[in-house]
């Protein structure tokens, strides 16, 4: 792990995302996505709109509020301008752990 303490690591294997929450304002230090919140959460890597959202993943309109409200809640995404926005980066390794 890296020595900065506040972050949201994640770790994506395809199948779902973990999500380490290292912040101080954090309400659980670790997130598990599946399903469509790790579909959105995926395509949220840039910002996009609603409707980008929908046009992409093909799914329900509620279907789609209702995992963006369940990651807001948990203040892992954000929305800003109509466009939602995914706060976890993926880890990188530090050059000096080879030393």
């Amino acid at each position: 792990m890296s020595p900065f303490c506040d972050r949201l690591e994640m770790r994506d294997n395809g199948e779902s995302i973990e999500i380490l929450d290292l912040r101080k304002c954090h309400r659980d230090c670790r997130h598990e996505l599946r399903g469509i919140e790790a579909d959105i959460y995926r395509l949220c890597r840039a910002p996009l709109s609603r409707s980008g959202l929908l046009e992409r993943l093909g799914c329900e309109e509620d279907v789609l509020e209702q995992g963006l409200v369940s990651l807001q809640e948990r203040k892992i995404l954000v929305g800003i301008r109509e466009e939602f926005l995914a706060l976890a980066v993926q880890p990188v390794p530090c050059p000096m752990a080879k030393l």
